[in-house]
């Protein structure tokens, strides 16, 4: 920054520029803080919750007789913060049938859900693997919950303005967001 200002720069431009810096770094140590932050308490969570997670993973290979989790493909926009994210299966795998465009219906699917997948959903514990996409630096504990490829190619067609709109957020996907929260589970 010094090389920008030498003896012919107003004294308010140099204040100025020396602010912008200074709340520039300020934004970046904060950053970093919070990842750091989420970071160390998703490892902790991710630890101290392992028999659970574990416990969990046993009873979905039971009920769905196939893997136990799966990952899938997801981002906020079809190129944006894109990164496969972990979950535990809740439903039997063979419950998504594509109609004629490729586009993956999820009529009737509520019947795959198996029982503890349903107990699973309700309390938010299918989301406690991606304790490991925070680790990874993909996710947030709160942020904008990322859609699977085929809703996001279904947005596009369907709803462009809205997909546009999720194009300009700035923060990472998160576990948990406003539907999360407000929403019906």
């Amino acid at each position: 920054m010094t090389e920008l200002l030498n003896e012919n720069t107003p004294a308010i431009l140099e204040t100025k520029l020396v602010i912008r810096t200074l709340r520039s770094r300020g934004r970046e140590l904060i950053s970093l803080f919070n990842s750091y932050a989420e970071r160390t308490l998703a490892l902790l969570i991710l630890i101290s919750a392992s028999p659970l997670i574990a416990a969990m993973l046993i009873i979905a290979a039971i009920e769905t007789r196939s893997l136990p989790w799966y990952i899938q493909e997801r981002g906020l926009t079809l190129d944006k913060y894109r990164f496969r994210i972990y979950k535990i299966r809740t439903m039997k795998e063979t419950t998504e049938a594509a109609d004629n465009n490729g586009i993956f219906i999820k009529s009737g699917l509520a019947r795959q859900v198996t029982v503890a997948g349903r107990f699973l959903r309700r309390t938010g514990l299918d989301e406690l693997p991606q304790l490991v996409n925070i680790l990874k630096g993909e996710m947030s504990f709160i942020g904008p919950r990322p859609l699977s490829v085929e809703d996001l190619k279904l947005m596009l067609m369907e709803h462009p303005a809205e997909y546009r709109m999720r194009g300009l957020l700035t923060s990472k996907p998160g576990i948990s967001g406003y539907w999360q929260i407000f929403g019906d589970r």
